[in-house]
């Protein structure tokens, strides 16, 4: 009987390491389709190589009325990833992403049982993406290059808690003919389904500041720009798209999701 016992224990172990092997060689678009449904077709996941385990793919972005993939945004290089096993029992797993020009710093997913931890990363993308956004930006048709990045997250019970970082450096738009307008960065804190924003200038001839607020995935954020001396003849249109003028020459705006 004892030897029974001991030759079952053995079957369950190589049955539970054959599951787990199975799903971990799984084609890599056991991931990426999950996450075009999640984003509810505005991440693309093309040309995915690889397993569930180790893979890779490109990403593109679409806005939520644009069906055509031609006219989505296709991001610069690849995203990588790796599980790794950090405990068998309990089960504890680590989802490591990297990519030499989209992710300057690589970071992980880990997921728990109660939520997950999302360790310090930085995205590059240049920041044509925004256009996938949809309006404003759709008019503003924005260069230059974004860089997110995030301290620790995590998300438990439903709930986000981050502070986050946008940089949009040597910021452009096809409505001034001012190359660069400048430097900017927002910083992002989030607390459960709501968030605060800020936005500053770290330089350029075309100041921006405002403040606003992200709530269950929408925002709105409004603030005041104003245009060096020199250069507020060439970037009048630019400014009057923003706002209306002020008597002082500055345009007080607000734009967002409503």
């Amino acid at each position: 009987m004892k030897r029974f016992f001991s030759v079952l224990a053995c079957l369950v172990l190589l049955l539970f390491c054959a599951a787990v092997g199975a799903v971990f060689f799984l084609p890599a678009s056991y991931l990426t389709q999950p996450l075009e449904q999640l984003s509810q077709g505005r991440v693309l996941a093309l040309n995915s190589q690889g397993s569930l385990w180790h893979g890779r793919t490109r990403l593109a972005l679409r806005s939520g009325g644009q069906t055509e993939l031609a006219r989505a945004a296709l991001l610069p290089g690849e995203l990588q990833w790796q599980i790794a096993v950090k405990d068998w029992f309990p089960l504890a797993l680590e989802v490591r992403f990297s990519g030499e020009t989209l992710v300057p710093q690589a970071f992980a997913l880990q997921p728990g049982w109660g939520g997950l931890r999302l360790t310090p990363g930085t995205i590059s993308l240049p920041a044509e993406v925004l256009e996938a956004a949809g309006a404003p930006f759709n008019s503003l048709k924005p260069g230059g290059m974004l860089f997110l990045s995030w301290t620790e997250a995590s998300f438990q019970s439903g709930q986000w808690r981050a502070e986050a970082f946008l940089e949009w450096l040597d910021a452009r738009s096809v409505l001034s003919r001012v190359a660069p307008l400048g430097s900017y960065r927002v910083q992002w804190s989030v607390q459960q389904s709501q968030g605060q924003m800020e936005l500053s200038s770290q330089s350029g001839p075309l100041f921006l500041s405002g403040k606003g607020q992200w709530n269950n995935g929408r925002w709105q954020m409004s603030g005041v720009a104003r245009a060096e001396p020199a250069q507020r003849e060439a970037l009048a249109p630019l400014m009057t798209w923003l706002g209306q003028p002020q008597t002082d020459g500055s345009v007080q705006w607000s734009m967002g999701q409503k």
